[in-house]
């Protein structure tokens, strides 16, 4: 069986609100679950876990700088089924929380606008 990775990273762009685990990823793009997680190690070179969670965050990091959302209205927009949990990814994985996030890219914005 040959896997279409551009069809399985379009889904999950499109669809990530909606994915909350592999199985759901799998359920979408009608691929055992085992082989994505096998594909994407191949052509990630990474967890089909982390590859999924990097998605969301940098999707949040854009809603974050483009709109007013609240940081848990986020969390659920970007397929996390807590928000404190979505807010504990953010922050590991830039260092930042979300708010702190939004909060700095804004400050630095207006000074370079100023």
């Amino acid at each position: 069986m040959s896997l279409d990775n551009r069809n399985v990273k379009e889904v999950l762009f499109a669809q990530l609100g909606r994915i909350k685990t592999i199985a759901d990823l799998a359920e979408l793009v009608v691929t055992p679950p085992e082989a994505l997680r096998k594909a994407s190690a191949r052509h990630e070179r990474k967890s089909l876990s982390r590859y999924i969670n990097e998605v969301r965050i940098e999707r949040a990091k854009k809603l974050l700088l483009k709109s007013n959302e609240s940081c848990k209205a986020i969390c659920y927009a970007i397929g996390y089924s807590r928000a404190d949990t979505g807010a504990r990814a953010f922050k590991r994985h830039t260092g930042f929380s979300m708010e702190k996030f939004r909060k700095s890219a804004r400050d630095i914005g207006k000074r370079h606008v100023s």
